[in-house]
């Protein structure tokens, strides 16, 4: 009985394991074996030989799924056609990761995706004006023999010439002997040889063509061992998956050196232009703002009607000017104009008309001062003249001058007849007993007066 039971038991095992793993032939190396992981041994940054070892994204990602997992791995590194076909007839159990495509799904049974990757072609930049879609492109373009690439290439474009090349690095080493003028590769491949070579400013992605998940992949028909392989990669967690993309694929495609400067000579002249401008907007505002004040200031310093300068500016200038002969003992004289029976001008003709007289009058008087004397309207028909560095006599040949002068001047208009304008001129000069300018003010008003009693059209002076 004992015997019965033990043979019963012996079969039960026997079927329970040839349901679990169909009778394929890797079902106890699954489990005890080694996991052979066939790839490319030039696929930077994803798997590829240094020195003989096994580098790269997937290369670690497998490694990590071995200590997840306890499963013992070991990588077969090939030409990309021969990673593939080791798959296929068995010599490896696993491909590390692959793209999908509808002839490869004849040989291999794909399992799930963990990476992604994203495929240009990459273009000369001084060939760039010469085409305007790949269809139109001349030139071979450079492929990896059996890699998804050449399969789309010949699919969607079957017209244009490839050039295969067993992998990516006998590919890019055409590149940098500048015998291969385009290519179809991964970017995160053509980011890690380009910036080994120096060659990423030669070279440009002229159009992205597709962008696909990695995908595991078994040889076909051997579901056991994909399903054993989904169910341990199912315990690796999304973080560590995350960190290892983030060593290969943010860390060894960082920006080039030439990328970094350029950035930072770009950053610097925006800079140094944005202050340039800032400097020459400020400069211009200023400028303006200097304008608009020199303008306020020559309003509030001018008489609006004569455009001479006007009573508050002539006292203030006047009252410097009085210092400075009072410290260096030089002489100043000072004139009071008024114009003669203006008031019955303005009666007579009407204001308009004594407006006019009272401009031709300022450029009359304007006519006879030096650059240095000041002109001023006071108020009214009253003007003066402060002259430095002038005696009396001197005072007096000039105001002599434009008594003459204002006689001469005759004006007509919209009313009838003529006006003969003249004037009469008081004139006075500092005395040493003079304590400020409003004496010498008010002494040469006096003699103002005087002149216009005397019969106006007259110039008297008070020394």
């Amino acid at each position: 009985m004992k015997q019965f039971v033990f043979f019963v038991y012996i079969i039960c095992f026997l079927f329970s394991h040839l349901f679990l793993y169909g009778g394929n032939a890797h079902a106890n190396t699954v489990i005890d074996d080694v996991l052979t992981i066939s790839n490319s041994k030039a696929w930077k940054p994803f798997s590829y030989l240094e020195n003989g070892k096994p580098k790269g994204l997937l290369i670690d990602f497998w490694l990590h799924y071995s200590e997840v997992t306890g499963q013992k791995v070991k990588f077969e590194l090939t030409d990309w056609q021969d990673s593939l076909d080791n798959v296929s007839n068995g010599k490896a159990m696993l491909h590390a990761g692959l793209l999908y495509s509808a002839k490869r799904d004849k040989l291999l049974d794909f399992g799930s995706s963990v990476f992604s990757l994203k495929a240009s072609l990459y273009v000369n930049r001084n060939l760039i004006q010469t085409f305007d879609n790949i269809a139109e492109l001349k030139i071979p373009i450079g492929v990896v023999l059996g890699g998804y690439e050449q399969e789309y290439l010949q699919k969607n474009y079957p017209n244009i010439t490839l050039i295969g090349f067993p992998n990516n690095g006998l590919l890019f080493d055409a590149i940098a002997s500048n015998s291969l003028e385009s290519f179809v590769t991964d970017s995160q491949v053509a980011n890690f040889y380009l910036i080994s070579q120096s060659n990423e400013n030669k070279y440009i992605p002229y159009q992205v063509l597709y962008e696909k998940p990695i995908r595991l992949a078994v040889k076909s028909g051997d579901q056991a061992l994909l399903d054993f392989v989904e169910n341990g990669i199912a315990n690796v967690s999304r973080s560590d998956i995350n960190r290892i993309q983030q060593k290969w694929i943010n860390t060894e495609t960082t920006l080039p050196d030439w990328l970094h400067q350029t950035l930072f000579w770009g950053i610097a002249f925006l800079i140094l232009s944005y202050i340039y401008m800032l400097k020459k907007l400020v400069k211009r505002r200023t400028s303006a703002l200097a304008l608009v004040n020199e303008k306020l200031q020559q309003q509030a310093n001018s008489d609006p009607l004569t455009a001479l300068f006007n009573r508050r500016y002539f006292v203030e200038h006047a009252e410097r000017e009085f210092n400075r002969p009072q410290r260096h003992k030089s002489n100043l004289a000072l004139m009071s104009i008024d114009i003669d029976y203006f008031k019955n001008i303005n009666d007579k003709h009407g204001h308009p008309a004594g407006d006019k007289i009272l401009i031709e009058v300022s450029k009359c008087l304007s006519s006879y001062i030096r650059n240095e004397d000041i002109l001023a309207r006071i108020g009214g028909e009253e003007f003066s003249i402060l002259l430095p560095e002038t005696t009396l006599q001197a005072a007096k040949e000039v105001a002599e001058r434009i008594k003459l002068g204002q006689s001469q001047l005759s004006l007509t208009g919209y009313w009838q007849g003529e006006i003969n304008v003249t004037v009469s001129i008081g004139i006075s000069c500092l005395r040493v007993d003079d304590q400020n300018f409003e004496q010498l003010f008010s002494r040469t008003d006096k003699a103002l007066y005087i002149a216009k009693d005397l019969g106006r059209n007259t110039v008297y002076f008070l020394e």
